[in-house]
């Protein structure tokens, strides 16, 4: 039995380590898949006048007619070693057993990737590209020259999807703002994209009012569509219609939003009891191409692949990854600023506890344009109607500046955002004076973990009838985007 396992050892061994390319008369040489790829790439490479002009169009390389000379004469070196001797026919599942062929398929690769990695190629060209629609139809025939490729990294839908899954800190608020509550959040412009969740504290001047309150963000419009393309196609009125509901966790004081803190003694007794605080609100958007998933980003996002194709070699793939990465953000930056003009309505409720008698009744109604000319600023205009405790009308404005911090220059994958708010009201009670109030309050936001955002904001709150008084407006929320979790269970099956 031991001599019989040395044989079988000896026998093994050798051709276990053995090179099929040292003794092409002995062992059988193997066609790889590369070999036959490369093979059909150099079949199919068009004139060399055709692929010399789309390739000086597409990456402005003056040396295009040389570079393109040397790959053509490496594809004709390559196409000799797979024509059949006998037929003449070219069979490049059939190359010729010699390395000679074997070398030849390696060598048209290795001009090839050269061809296909210029030196000047560079984001700030690629900029220039995606003005001119000449050089972009250029690279696009180049790719469908290309050839078979070995895909390495997103493919531009999924650059697109990815960019959008991440921008989470840029979505439509899930938090209560200054046009409804009393707290210094402005309104941020958009919607989810399915449903969201938050919980919201008060602190300071606003806890009163405000308290704590848990908030749902659901998008409607994702109830009447089968599919997320569908919803895309939609228009931004439709795809971006949302409602919100902010729900108390504890009682409140009963005073007006725009009371300096201490001047609830001033109300009648009766005013002056706890109340619980709830409200709906109805937004939407009229303008809103501020997704990177839309149709007309799609040309941008194959116009990076095609200026960068998949790489036909697997050494150069990798470090492709990141170089197109900043292609794709490109297409990232024009999509998140986009211009985006949403509305919003609410309307407010309290439950009043009087003589251990609960009455609820509708508070105030609100209505407000939100507007996002850049990623960096928003603007919010409102207008309110006050029923409860005192009638009366306000008005205002909100201001939010900043940007996100960390990733991306685009800031789709960002850690944080960073942002300074300020809202402006007057109110006018039916049978008192005009009320001043402004609230400044430097806002940040983190991602925590998974799809989940923590909020913090605090600031002075200035009241115009006694400017000397001076409270200070706070909240802290934790919101959670429930896209990723919600869309696998409403999507239908494939």
């Amino acid at each position: 039995m031991k001599y019989l396992v040395h044989a079988l050892l000896f026998v093994i061994a050798p051709a276990a380590h053995a090179d099929p390319l040292d003794d092409f008369d002995a062992v059988p040489l193997v066609v790889t898949d590369v070999h036959v790829a490369a093979c059909e790439d150099a079949k199919r490479l068009p004139s060399s006048e055709v692929f010399s002009a789309a390739y000086a169009k597409c990456y402005g390389n003056k040396s295009a007619v040389t570079a393109v000379a040397a790959m053509s004469t490496a594809a004709d070196t390559l196409i000799k070693a797979a024509t059949s001797s006998v037929s003449g026919a070219v069979d490049c599942a059939k190359l010729a057993r010699s390395k000679n062929n074997v070398d030849a398929a390696i060598a048209f690769r290795t001009v090839q990737q050269k061809v296909w990695s210029p030196s000047n190629r560079s984001p700030t060209d690629f900029e220039r590209l995606l003005e001119d629609p000449d050089r972009r139809a250029a690279c696009r025939l180049l790719h469908d020259l290309r050839g078979v490729q070995r895909k390495n990294g997103a493919s531009p839908s999924q650059a697109a999807e990815s960019a959008h899954r991440t921008d989470i800190l840029r979505k439509a608020g899930t938090l209560l703002s200054g046009f409804l509550g009393s707290n210094g959040n402005v309104e941020a412009p958009g919607s989810p994209d399915r449903v969201s969740f938050a919980v919201m504290s008060a602190l300071g001047a606003d806890e009163e009012t405000d308290g704590s309150q848990i908030l749902m963000t659901l998008n409607l419009a994702s109830l009447l569509f089968e599919t997320e393309k569908d919803r895309l196609a939609a228009s931004p009125l439709v795809r971006n219609l949302f409602l919100r509901m902010a729900l108390p966790l504890e009682a409140t004081d009963e005073t007006l939003r725009t009371q300096a803190p201490g001047d609830e003694d001033s109300l009648p007794e009766e005013m002056q009891d706890s109340v619980a605080r709830f409200s709906a609100i109805l937004g939407g958007s009229l303008d809103d191409d501020a997704d990177t998933r839309l149709k007309q980003y799609r040309d941008c996002y194959e116009s990076a692949l095609d200026y960068l194709p998949f790489s036909v070699m697997r050494e150069e793939a990798l470090a492709e990854i990141e170089e197109r990465k900043i292609y794709y953000d490109a297409c990232n930056r024009r999509a998140v600023n986009a211009q985006r003009l949403s509305w919003r309505l609410a309307i407010g409720f309290i439950t009043q506890n009087r003589n251990e008698s609960p009455k609820t009744e509708w508070e105030l109604v609100s209505a407000a344009a939100v507007w996002g000319p850049a990623s960096w600023v928003y603007v919010n205009a409102f207008g309110q109607r006050v029923r409860l405790p005192v009638k009366g009308l306000g008005f205002g404005g909100g201001l939010s500046i900043g940007g996100n911090a960390g990733g991306l220059d685009s800031g789709v994958d960002s850690w944080g955002r960073f942002t300074l708010e300020m809202i402006f009201s007057v109110s006018k009670p039916d049978d008192a004076d005009y009320v001043w109030q402004a609230r400044i309050a430097p806002r940040a936001q983190f991602r925590l973990f998974g799809d989940s955002i923590g909020s913090f904001s605090v600031g002075p709150v200035l009241f115009g009838d006694d400017i000397d008084d001076v409270g200070v407006v706070a909240n802290v929320g934790f919101s959670y985007d429930a896209d990723a979790l919600i869309e696998p269970l409403l999507s239908p099956p494939r």
